[in-house]
């Protein structure tokens, strides 16, 4: 059997990280970040003060986006240390993970040929060297040998310093699957 197939995948740890499926005691609790929690639920405009999102910016976060989801899905720590702030903090429904718990966890185990990340329905809100992203992430990828998918609600906050973009937050809540239409 695929060693990919025996383990759960990197959908079964996502969930596991925003669920608290093995939140520890001790570190920082959820509530602290309460209000960054609360940002991440207003709904960001395509523009920001009715000019168009700075097109380089877009361009250079979409890349990094991209970079991001490929580093998760190679399982590669050290692009991801790259691309995360040291203070980078991952936000889920019940659970806080700091830079390094949150490169533990999408890195662990061997990697899943079938994983797929689709990032869709960007809005990027930029003001000077700092910038939001709200976006859909569906997630494909194998669950004990069967495949699973999953879409997330995903809001990212970069800062720009010394002329590069790094991730300093992610909340992700995963979006329940549409309900079947009752039968007659």
């Amino acid at each position: 059997m695929n060693p990919a197939a025996r383990r759960p995948s990197l959908f079964a740890e996502i969930e596991g990280y925003i669920t608290g499926a093995d939140w520890h005691a001790g570190g920082m609790k959820p509530r602290t970040l309460l209000p960054l929690a609360l940002l991440a639920l207003v709904p960001l405009p395509a523009r920001a003060n009715g000019a168009p999102a700075d097109a380089p910016v877009v361009t250079a976060l979409t890349a990094l986006e991209d970079r991001w989801t490929k580093a998760e899905q190679a399982r590669d720590a050290s692009t991801l240390r790259e691309i995360l702030d040291e203070r980078f903090l991952m936000i889920g429904a019940s659970r806080v993970r700091s830079r390094e718990e949150f490169i533990a966890a999408v890195t662990r185990g061997p990697v899943d040929p079938a994983l797929t990340q689709t990032l869709t329905d960007q809005v990027f809100l930029i003001d000077g060297n700092a910038a939001v992203l709200t976006e859909i992430d569906t997630v494909r990828s194998t669950e004990n040998g069967q495949p699973s998918v999953a879409r997330y609600r995903v809001t990212t906050t970069y800062l720009l310093r010394d002329n590069r973009w790094r991730a300093l937050a992610e909340v992700m809540v995963r979006i329940p699957p549409p309900t079947p239409p009752a039968k007659a």
